[in-house]
């Protein structure tokens, strides 16, 4: 997707936006297809696709932060409902040919995070990317029990291409222990990853991608 856009003041937006949350729009979002990274996809759920969106704006739910789950109030129902136009105001401005075609929305919630997840401050991901962080030796593939290792973000770093990295770390200490890994474990973990056949490699996923992000307006299509 080539995206026109102009030189903007991005800090500058982000601090107005949190100086007055509820009467600004959001100045980022992040706009992805989970169903087009999946090469089985279409052959379970022709016609349909899922679209993620998402927005960091924990402030915006603080004044509910006391209710309880499915308890929150009318001002917080009106807010999620706005914050599903503004997301799919975004998702019209780049496709266009979507418009009129939503089946289904969901938009999670920093205060729903934090009921199902128990945690404090909306968050859901990875810890984060501080120097702290990164000097902890114990964050490692390797967790001290025979054959357990860990994966993903927190073993090597944010993003994406670090969840994929953790999984190639955590695939060489596991051919390690099997005495095939070699000096250079990771690198033919990666090679094996890159060249293997695609159909004998399939992950089944279920047809509904929960990916969570706060604020983030999930929805289901049908191409047109």
């Amino acid at each position: 997707m080539r995206i026109e856009t102009k030189v903007a003041d991005i800090e500058g937006e982000i601090a107005a936006f949190h100086a007055n949350p509820v009467d600004r729009p959001m100045p980022l979002y992040f706009l992805t297809f989970p169903s087009a990274k999946d090469p089985s996809w279409d052959e379970r759920h022709p016609g349909r696709a899922t679209i993620d969106i998402g927005v960091t704006s924990r402030s915006l739910f603080e004044p509910s932060a006391d209710t309880g789950w499915m308890n929150r109030g009318a001002d917080y129902d009106e807010l999620k409902a706005r914050l599903i136009e503004e997301l799919l105001d975004q998702v019209f401005r780049f496709c266009p040919q979507l418009r009129g075609k939503i089946d289904h929305t969901e938009l999670a919630t920093p205060l729903g995070f934090n009921h199902f997840l128990g945690r404090d401050r909306g968050d859901f991901m990875s810890l984060a990317a501080s120097p702290k962080r990164f000097a902890i030796r114990g964050l490692g593939a390797h967790s001290g029990v025979p054959n357990l290792f860990f994966s993903e973000q927190d073993v090597a770093a944010a993003g994406v291409v670090g969840a994929v990295q953790g999984g190639v770390i955590a695939a060489s200490g596991g051919a390690r222990q099997e005495r095939a890994r070699g000096p250079c474990g990771s690198v033919r973990v990666s090679v094996a990853a890159t060249t293997a056949d695609v159909e004998t490699t399939r992950v089944r996923r279920p047809a509904v991608i929960e990916v969570g992000v706060p604020g983030g307006s999930k929805a289901a299509t049908r191409p047109g």
